[in-house]
């Protein structure tokens, strides 16, 4: 009777160990299910925002100089096209940190007054024989082009490399956005190249100092 007693506590035991290493797996591919679903709302949502900030392309300053700049009314319609792609399906809860930030910094500088823009006094930075107008047309573009790199950090899939060193004022905006975000994997190759002298419509490269 013994015997038979400490056999059905084995085979209870068993039982039991068995049940729990389902239900755990079971836990552990219902969250790796959530991630999926997850990323995949993430890359879609992504995409409209990479659409919407494609008006303010580069390749307007490579192509068209000074006169590329971003308008007023252009930076408008692109500072409420990313506030309805925000509030759109909550698209805004798919933001990770830092992209968040680099996000609503980006956002915020397309429409602000100079003396609210972030960094303090990031104007300065730009070139000086141009109205501060123009100034933060080029800065915007300069700043929504930071943004997709960010984006691209969060997919490692598209690698991380930034392909051309930074300005200053690009450097100092993000590192408003977080303090030491330049150490980051997306950012080193760009902080190992020489630092650029912006010229909004054509850019010379000087060496670090």
């Amino acid at each position: 009777m013994s015997d038979i007693s400490d056999f059905a506590s084995i085979v209870g035991a068993a039982a039991g160990v068995g049940i729990a290493g389902i239900g755990a797996y079971a836990a552990m591919s219902y969250k790796h299910q959530v991630r999926a679903r997850l990323a995949d709302a993430r890359r879609t949502a992504y995409g409209s925002l990479w659409q919407i900030t494609g008006l303010a392309a580069p390749s307007r300053l490579q192509t068209a100089g000074r006169r590329g700049v971003l308008t007023r009314k252009e930076r408008a319609e692109i500072h409420q096209l990313m506030i309805d792609w925000y509030y759109k399906d909550g698209n805004g809860m798919l933001l990770d940190e830092p992209t968040r930030t680099v996000f609503l910094r980006t956002k915020d500088n397309l429409v602000a007054r100079e003396n609210e823009l972030k960094p303090k006094g990031i104007l300065a930075l730009l070139p000086a024989d141009m109205s501060s107008e123009d100034r933060q047309g080029c800065m915007s573009i300069r700043q929504l082009s930071l943004l997709r790199t960010q984006m691209k950090a969060d997919f490692s899939i598209y690698g991380y490399p930034y392909v051309t060193g930074l300005s200053e004022h690009e450097r100092q905006f993000l590192e408003e956005c977080r303090k030491g975000l330049l150490k980051h994997q997306a950012w080193k190759a760009a902080t190992s190249r020489p630092w650029i002298v912006e010229r909004c419509g054509g850019v010379d490269e000087a060496a670090s100092s």
